[in-house]
């Protein structure tokens, strides 16, 4: 009688067990949901005139439990931006086939997009046509009055003093402006830090601390001058690590500061810039000439300052350093640096 008994107790907690397992399997089925992926064009395109080129940020909507992973086709026209944004360099004239792939434990999609390297320049100005001066007409011969006897002749009256017009202006001027050497150079980030006048590079190094560049020029000789335009120029570089190597490091900025005279310092690290530009992971010689820098240099001017001073960072959206124990970055040697202003 008891071995029945534990046999049907037995049995209703083998009835109970299945039950409890198939309710639980059904929901994890239902909470897991195949990947899907669609690629749009957040940005772009943009012209840029330095390389010729055309430039989308393309994102990746994605969907799908558990939250797939995506992965972008990188080469050297793709610069990854985040999990889910890259941009895209294409030639002008040429197109480029975008293609990302959503993987989680359900499956694996995949989607792709086709970019045009079409996009607006500059327009150039065209001079209107010079318009012809219609031909002169000869005046009709006229009759000849009959003579007259002069009149008595009178005094001329005397004649005023031309008034004196407007002073000449003075013509315009260019000069070219060298880096200040002491105040112009590297600093390394991490304890205590360190600092070289040899070169100004931006990027990360071989013991995976990130480095920023500092220059400077002295515009004393400008005081009391209108500045017309200026043009700040890096020359060849030295690049370290392909576009695609150099992704994780965001965006190049060119910024002022002011860190004063004197030598360069590690505590100089610490004053925050102004953004003036941003290059992507493809530029190299940089040329950088707009009117904000006209009315950044106009401002030190006009204030007397000594001294106008730039920063050369990356933005790091995504991590200092890839942890590769090598150089990634932008390296230019100082007598390749120099400002050159028209007034």
């Amino acid at each position: 009688m008891r071995k029945n008994k534990l046999y049907i107790i037995l049995s209703i907690l083998t009835v109970i067990f299945f039950f409890t397992t198939s309710a639980l399997c059904t929901r994890c089925a239902a909470s897991a949901e195949s990947p899907s992926i669609e690629l749009n064009i957040y940005e772009g395109p943009d012209y840029s005139e330095s390389d010729n080129m055309c430039y989308y940020i393309v994102e990746a909507i994605i969907a799908g439990s558990p939250e797939p992973e995506v992965e972008f086709n990188i080469d050297d026209n793709v610069s990854l931006l985040g999990n889910d944004r890259v941009e895209v360099g294409v030639d002008i004239g040429n197109s480029y086939t975008l293609t990302a792939t959503a993987a989680n434990s359900s499956g694996t999609a995949s989607a792709s997009i086709v970019l045009l390297g079409e996009c607006e320049e500059e327009p150039i100005e065209e001079e209107p046509p010079e318009e012809e001066a219609p031909p002169e007409e000869e005046p009709p011969e006229e009759e000849a009055p009959p003579e007259e006897e002069p009149p008595e002749e009178e005094a001329p009256p005397e004649e005023e003093p031309p008034e004196e017009g407007p002073p000449a202006e003075e013509p315009e001027t260019t000069v070219t402006l060298n880096v200040v050497g002491s105040e112009t150079g590297t600093i390394m980030e991490g304890d205590p830090g360190q600092v070289t006048n040899s070169y100004v590079y931006a990027g990360d190094w071989f013991n995976n601390l990130p480095n920023a560049g500092y220059i400077s020029f002295n515009i004393e000789s400008l005081h009391g001058r209108d500045i017309q335009s200026a043009t700040l120029v890096l020359d060849s570089p030295a690049i370290y690590g392909t576009s695609a190597e150099r992704q994780f490091l965001g965006w190049l900025w060119i910024g002022t500061l002011d860190y004063g005279t004197g030598a360069l310092s590690v505590p100089d690290r610490e004053i925050d810039a102004d953004d003036l530009v941003r290059y992507n992971t493809f530029k190299t010689d940089i040329s950088y000439s707009d009117d904000n820098l006209v009315l950044k240099l106009q401002d030190r001017i006009d204030s007397s300052e000594s001294r106008i001073q730039f920063k050369l960072y990356w933005t790091y959206d995504y991590g200092t350093t890839d942890d590769d124990n090598q150089q990634d970055g932008n390296r230019f040697e100082p007598g390749n640096i120099h400002l050159d202003v028209t007034y």
